[in-house]
């Protein structure tokens, strides 16, 4: 699986050079951050490793904002930004401020984790809200995470990549505390 992984990097980045300078800015960017991310994710009780998700959803660019109104380092919808706690208006975003959005979606992924009981399953809810992925699959507890691979693609795809990302980083980080 991490060969697999590894050899998905290098081929995107050997044919898409733009991709591989995209992917190197994300990791850049998400460098700057990512200690006080992980240390808000565990002060709200959720594993460290959903940092990758931030990588993965706005390739850690704080202004970021997709078509679908989603915005900021987490891609939040206004809905589920305003369930969390934040302010969404015509004066005021607080998705844009990436502390008080990392603490919203930590209480979030923490919600859909005490749902889904499963790092893929949360991922791929976040991604594509918890209720749309229940109707999509029927989800039952501890059902295989391969249904959704089959009723929501992008979904399943965002949930492997972030991760294999977070199992690549601890191996990374075993070896370093090794030597």
């Amino acid at each position: 699986m991490l060969r697999h992984f590894i050899f998905s990097i290098l081929f995107f980045c050997f044919s898409f050079p733009a991709w591989a300078n995209h992917f190197e800015d994300s990791l850049e960017r998400c460098a700057e951050i990512r200690s006080e991310v992980e240390a808000i994710l565990e002060e709200e009780g959720v594993s460290r490793d959903f940092y990758f998700l931030a990588l993965a959803e706005s390739g850690c660019r704080l202004e970021a904002s997709s078509k679908k109104g989603a915005g900021g380092l987490w891609q939040l919808t206004k809905w589920t930004a305003r369930r969390y706690g934040l302010r969404v208006d015509k004066t005021v975003d607080e998705r844009f401020d990436w502390r008080l959005a990392t603490h919203a979606a930590a209480k979030y992924l923490a919600h859909l984790q005490h749902t889904f009981h499963d790092f893929r399953w949360t991922v791929a809810a976040y991604n594509t809200g918890g209720s749309n992925l229940v109707k999509k699959t029927g989800f039952k507890s501890k059902m295989s995470f391969d249904i959704v691979k089959s009723v929501a693609k992008p979904a399943w795809s965002l949930a492997v990549t972030v991760d294999r990302w977070r199992k690549l980083d601890a191996k990374k980080r075993k070896a370093t505390t090794a030597l």
